[in-house]
């Protein structure tokens, strides 16, 4: 069983830190004769490709600081081993 929606607006807001930062924002117009799951599902790709999914998990439990810069090198360094690898 389909249910159409023949118009409205699904929106989320993450805000993931603090106040000053720039919140996520995903913004969805269900179209007409569109059914729920496919608005649902449309939602869903968008959240991911925003990375909205992604920060909410890195943000679960606290970071110290030193984690969150040894983490990062750690990332700058892979890149960094790829593009020499893709080089040779």
């Amino acid at each position: 069983m389909k249910t159409l929606c023949t118009s409205g607006a699904l929106s989320v807001t993450a805000n993931l830190g603090k106040e000053s930062e720039n919140a996520t924002v995903v913004k969805l117009r269900v179209r007409a004769g569109e059914s729920i799951q496919e608005a649902v599902r449309r939602f869903r790709k968008l959240c991911e490709r925003s990375g909205l999914r992604k920060e909410m998990r890195r943000k679960a439990y606290y970071e110290k600081p030193s984690e969150r810069r040894r983490r990062e090198e750690l990332k700058r360094l892979r890149k960094a081993r790829q593009h020499q690898v893709a080089r040779v």
